[in-house]
């Protein structure tokens, strides 16, 4: 088990920085999320702490080890990507225990940890398969049994459910979350997805262009986002934005505006157009036009309106949030 420290990291390709001057701590066990639109850096960082790329400035530390010249296999992780990379002529069982044997590790040995990790991922059933007989989410599995059976300090996962469907990122969640909890392992994890993020993590890294906008636990950077760029990248819907004369923007949640008569007392009411409504079955997005800008709201159950409907809003300014011209908090 170990704690990850990095001080001071930057990365350039040519005279382009990718990460600037990025400072973080992980700690022992921890599950942190990196997030972020494509571009900005997480994955670049995640390789860094691999060892998959060289870092243009700073250091990094695995547990109390400097691991800037270290190769990837001296460094105590292992990676997880979206590409299972199975070895398609081997069986689950050899692809699983292919690190092992590859270590000289006794057969024996080798044999309890693939069954224990087998058992864990429950995939016991699927150790004399091929490759070509796995589902996606089997596949995942299968992949993730290689890296839980050498036993690391770290687990680095790199986009790994976005080859998956809707349905089997949501089942693999919930394993990768159960997992976490089994072998207690730092675990880093990247992903563009902020559901993921919202989902998996302990504490959330929120990046934009090779810089930390902020970090904290999912509820907090939902709640309290620290600028502009945070609130409207963390929560789906996103935060509505609207602009106000004197050069600040509010912010408000599309949870925290509420047809006529079902807000709190402190509520501001606006008038505005439907042009969107979308029925999801226990909730009903209703996305409207206010002076030029739009804005959705999310309210329970269905509703009886239809577009082009004037309707009246009411904003509970209890939960808003106010952005200077920078876009930051205020």
């Amino acid at each position: 088990m170990a704690n990850v420290k990095i001080s001071g990291v930057s990365k350039s390709y040519d005279k382009t920085e990718i990460i600037k001057n990025l400072d973080l701590e992980i700690a022992d066990k921890e599950f942190i999320v990196l997030v972020g639109p494509s571009g900005c850096g997480k994955s670049t960082l995640l390789r860094m702490i691999a060892g998959l790329e060289d870092i243009t400035a700073g250091q990094i530390s695995i547990g109390d080890k400097i691991v800037n010249n270290l190769e990837p296999r001296e460094r105590s992780i292992v990676m997880v990507f979206q590409n299972y990379a199975l070895y398609p002529h081997m069986s689950v069982y050899k692809n699983i225990s292919f690190g092992l044997r590859a270590a000289k590790m006794p057969k024996e040995q080798i044999k309890k940890r693939v069954t224990e990790a087998a058992e864990m991922l429950e995939i016991t059933d699927l150790l004399e398969r091929k490759p070509s007989e796995l589902s996606g989410g089997q596949s995942q599995r299968v992949s993730m049994g290689r890296a839980i059976v050498r036993e690391p300090s770290v687990f680095l996962f790199d986009e790994p459910l976005s080859n998956l469907d809707a349905k089997l990122r949501t089942t693999m969640r919930a394993e990768i979350k159960k997992l976490h909890r089994t072998v207690g392992t730092t675990m880093v994890y990247v992903t563009h997805d902020q559901v993921e993020a919202m989902t998996l993590a302990d504490r959330i890294v929120v990046l934009k262009d090779g810089i930390i906008q902020q970090v904290g636990t999912p509820m907090d950077v939902y709640r309290n986002p620290t600028n502009k760029f945070v609130a409207g990248f963390i929560g789906s819907p996103e935060m509505n934005f609207i602009n106000s004369k004197d050069g600040m923007t509010l912010g408000i949640r599309p949870e925290h505006i509420h047809l006529e008569n079902t807000a709190p007392n402190n509520s501001r009411k606006i008038r505005a157009t439907i042009t969107l409504i979308e029925p999801l079955g226990a909730e009903t997005l209703i996305t409207a036009n206010y002076q030029g800008t739009s804005i959705t709201t999310k309210t329970p159950g269905q509703v009886d309106m239809e577009i082009g409907q004037e309707i009246k809003l009411l904003l509970d300014m209890e939960h808003a949030h106010l952005f200077d011209a920078d876009g930051d908090r205020v």
